[in-house]
């Protein structure tokens, strides 16, 4: 029987070490750390200008994969859940695969939304490097 909650910690944990290794500056679960308001499942845990202003839903769940209901209901739920001013993305793995980043380019583009999502490491760094030069720039 799988343990849903020790599931959900273990995807959280390894989202926060995604993130630092993509961003090079620390990240934290939150649950553990604030306990009102909507806040996303891990968040940059210094004050940065960018970083701090990412909102961050992770699903370890292997049913969830790219385009089905799941992971549309996870990626409206990233950007339902996110506070005004800050960029939603969802951190998720499929199916015995590898985790993967995804959001909708919208946030960063005036276009009709569509979702990207990034797999490798590489893909990984240059979405992570689009979004910070895109809310750097929306910041000025």
């Amino acid at each position: 029987m799988v343990n849903s909650s020790r599931k959900g910690k273990v995807g959280e944990r390894f989202a926060a070490n995604l993130m630092e290794e993509l961003t090079g500056v620390p990240w934290r679960r939150t649950q553990q750390h604030r306990s009102a308001g909507v806040v996303g499942d891990v968040e940059c845990a210094v004050d940065h200008p960018v970083w701090s202003r990412f909102h961050v839903e992770v699903k370890n769940n292997e049913s969830l994969q790219i385009g089905n209901r799941l992971f549309c209901m996870a990626i409206e739920q990233a950007y339902r859940d996110c506070p005004v001013g800050h960029t939603p993305i969802l951190i998720h793995k499929e199916r015995r695969n590898v985790w993967l980043i995804s959001f909708k380019i919208a946030c960063c583009l005036s276009r009709d939304p569509y979702v990207v999502t990034a797999s490798t490491p590489q893909a990984q760094q240059k979405a992570m490097a689009m979004l910070y030069h895109n809310i750097q720039r929306v910041g000025e």
